[in-house]
């Protein structure tokens, strides 16, 4: 069929899928969303060249247009055809920007973050409300999908800003909540519409059956069952064991889909794209080699490794360390730390684990010992920060001083204000400072016990 012809196409499909011809069907629905790609690509090449970088899924059983997960050393676009299909050629479009925003803002990352504060639905909302704004039909007033004007009525907010980060849009929702029963009311409607769309274009004959009788299950590998909802589907990449690797991921997808278009990328993907390939200021993976060089590491003896200094010597065992290094990160969360250099102090906490294989304990500090977790990997990051209130360094060095003695390295980032001198000092382990300030403007004075390094986030460059 022309390429020209994808109006008429999407009309035949709907009369085939009413007529029960669902293989028929989807065998044309897979061009239609190549002649849909192929439009992007000549109005909005970016995300079009994102889209090729997919893997596409369809299943009749999804319960939305579309979705995304990620799947081991790819992601996923998963497509309904029914559900896909009732949408206009316009809209069909801007379902699929939609997800490849959700890839690109890191959705599926953050989500795994903010559901330990949040309620699930309500983040979900909220990241869509912040990518739905740049499209221009799903982001229109009184299309039915997630908008700001929608949040404003649905959560009866006087005034919501544009071109804001998901966070801004789930605190919103969530305070709404707290303090109208309407406002909460509404939300609870929300749980279950997948998209947060009423169902209205649903097409006659919509069901799990073939037009011989099979279910959309056993029509072969592309038609697999796959989740039941369309942002449960990033749990799915729960199951993968790689999420530490989503942003490499998404970084190698944005910056190759922007170079193949040539220059021709949105202005907010842009900037999307930069924070995706900015890097700690602090070079970590170097820092802590230097700093943990002298810390003892009993090794064991092991015949899969060669001895070093004789590599030919085959008889001769290698060794390899027999313990995990602990690392203890202390974040000054006092109020005189802003959100932003709390930002900035995360993405170093980020940077520390990708680049470096350690076990590491977070401890959340203002004039006491507020919360103390463990983090394997960037999903049990906690984002919602504990204290913000005044300054003490003395409370954390002695908790780690009681509960943590087997910390061979403490990593303290804060502004600098506390008090002069630190006591207890630390223990059987090495203290690092790292200042979101200068280096001068640490209060410890006397004896700091450690190097101090400057993050000096409003003019940073890398150290």
């Amino acid at each position: 069929m022309a390429k020209d012809n994808i109006h008429q196409m999407r009309e035949n499909i709907i009369k085939m899928i009413e007529a029960g011809e669902i293989k028929k069907a989807h065998k044309n629905f897979k061009e239609y969303i190549e002649l849909l790609i192929f439009s992007l690509l000549k109005e909005d090449p970016f995300y079009a060249n994102v889209i090729i970088l997919l893997n596409r899924r369809y299943d009749l059983r999804f319960p939305a247009p579309a979705g995304v997960s990620m799947n081991r050393t790819y992601f996923d676009l998963w497509l309904n055809m029914p559900r896909f299909i009732v949408y206009s050629v316009q809209i069909s479009k801007d379902i699929l920007r939609h997800e490849c925003l959700h890839i690109l803002n890191l959705h599926l990352l953050r989500e795994k973050m903010y559901v330990t504060k949040y309620d699930r639905t309500t983040c979900n909302i909220g990241m869509d409300a912040s990518i739905n704004q740049y499209l221009p039909t799903l982001g229109k007033t009184g299309s039915g999908f997630i908008t700001l004007d929608s949040l404003e009525k649905d959560f009866f907010i006087n005034s919501v800003e544009a071109k804001r980060e998901s966070e801004y849009y789930i605190d919103l929702i969530n305070n709404a909540c707290h303090k109208n029963p309407k406002a909460q009311n509404n939300l609870n409607k929300m749980r279950g519409n997948n998209n947060h769309k009423s169902d209205s274009g649903s097409i006659k004959g919509n069901s799990d059956s073939g037009d011989d009788g099979q279910s959309s299950g056993e029509m072969g590998d592309e038609l697999s069952s796959g989740p039941t909802n369309n942002h449960d589907v990033w749990r799915e990449s729960d199951k993968v064991g790689n999420i530490d690797d989503m942003k490499d991921m998404v970084r190698d997808i944005a910056n190759e889909a922007a170079e193949k278009s040539r220059g021709k990328v949105p202005g907010h993907i842009e900037s999307l794209i930069k924070k995706l390939n900015e890097k700690p200021v602090i070079s970590w993976q170097k820092v802590l080699k230097l700093y943990l060089g002298s810390v003892k590491i009993p090794y064991r003896k092991t015949i899969l490794r060669r001895d070093r200094r004789q590599p030919n010597r085959y008889d001769i065992r290698g060794r390899i360390s027999d313990r995990t290094v602990i690392i203890t990160v202390i974040i000054d969360t006092s109020g005189s730390v802003s959100d932003e250099e709390i930002k900035w102090i995360f993405r170093e906490i980020f940077g520390i684990i990708r680049h470096v294989k350690f076990q590491l304990h977070i401890i959340d500090c203002d004039m006491d010992v507020v919360r103390v977790y463990t983090a394997k990997s960037e999903k049990d990051i906690k984002l919602n920060v504990k204290g913000r209130g005044g300054t003490a360094f003395s409370p954390a060095i002695e908790y780690i001083n009681e509960n943590l003695p087997k910390t061979d390295i403490a990593i303290y980032f804060t502004d600098g204000g506390g008090e002069r001198i630190l006591d207890p000092a630390p223990k059987g382990y090495k203290l690092l400072w790292v200042l979101t300030t200068k280096a001068s403007d640490l209060s410890v004075k006397e004896k700091p016990y450690g190097q101090v390094k400057e993050l000096n986030f409003k003019n940073s460059s890398r150290r």
